[in-house]
């Protein structure tokens, strides 16, 4: 089972939705978070296709390690961490060991759809960097950035989030949701099945059973009488 978490996916009022869009292949999107104590599995971002199928293009996404846990934190909006958009152009946090790399089709996904991209590993915690990049198709050898497809962001805030794009820190943040395995107990849940079962099986069967026991006794008592019946008729035959 997974659990969504929403990070940050609405606007308020003196806030707007945009698109920022791909313009080559070279273009990245980093996006650099803090997870729950247990590991990703799964992130969502939003794709404006244009209106195109987009056959052939691939959203290429990778998670990183980050070398300094301390690295920086906050939002566009933060002064602490961002200083606003005035100082949006701080260098990107130095990346550490690749934890997983995985890629999506964008012809698969509808225009303004948020896909579900998959990822594993125990190691997916902790502060990490989830990069963004197209891949063209090889048929491609030159294309019209205004064919590009792009990703929706705000100006919004998700707690520690802070939005990359070509390795300056940029004026506002991607429009994400965070996923995560949903940790059950497989005992205590197929236990509590199987206790309902009983119990519903049991309300079921005690009417049932009284209504047989009573049907049993109906019985007994009409063979009770026949024959008392039958030994009057014969007492008075003498």
């Amino acid at each position: 089972m997974l659990d969504t978490v929403v990070a940050n996916m609405s606007e308020s009022e003196d806030d707007k939705e945009e698109v920022i869009y791909f313009t080559s292949e070279s273009d990245e999107f980093a996006y650099v978070f803090t997870t729950e104590d247990r590991p990703l599995k799964g992130f969502q971002i939003g794709i404006d296709k244009r209106g195109q199928s987009l056959d052939g293009f691939t959203l290429s996404y990778r998670v990183y390690a980050l070398e300094d846990e301390k690295a920086e934190v906050g939002t566009a909006k933060d002064p602490e961490s961002a200083a606003d958009t005035e100082k949006a152009g701080a260098n990107i946090p130095e990346r550490g060991e690749m934890l997983y790399q995985g890629s999506y089709s964008l012809s698969e996904c509808m225009d303004g759809q948020y896909p579900y991209l998959p990822m594993e590993g125990d190691a997916l915690k902790g502060r990490v960097m989830v990069t963004f990049s197209i891949v063209l198709p090889d048929s491609y050898v030159a294309i019209d950035p205004a064919g590009m497809p792009g990703v929706f962001v705000n100006h919004g805030s998700a707690n520690d989030a802070v939005t990359y794009f070509n390795g300056e820190k940029a004026g506002y943040l991607l429009k994400t949701q965070y996923v995560y395995s949903h940790d059950t107990f497989p005992f205590l849940y197929d236990f509590r099945i199987m206790l309902f079962v009983f119990l519903a099986v049991s309300a079921l069967a005690v009417p049932a059973f009284g209504k047989a026991r009573i049907g049993e006794d109906v019985d007994k008592n009409d063979d009770e009488n026949e024959t008392t019946a039958k030994e009057e008729a014969k007492g008075g035959a003498k």
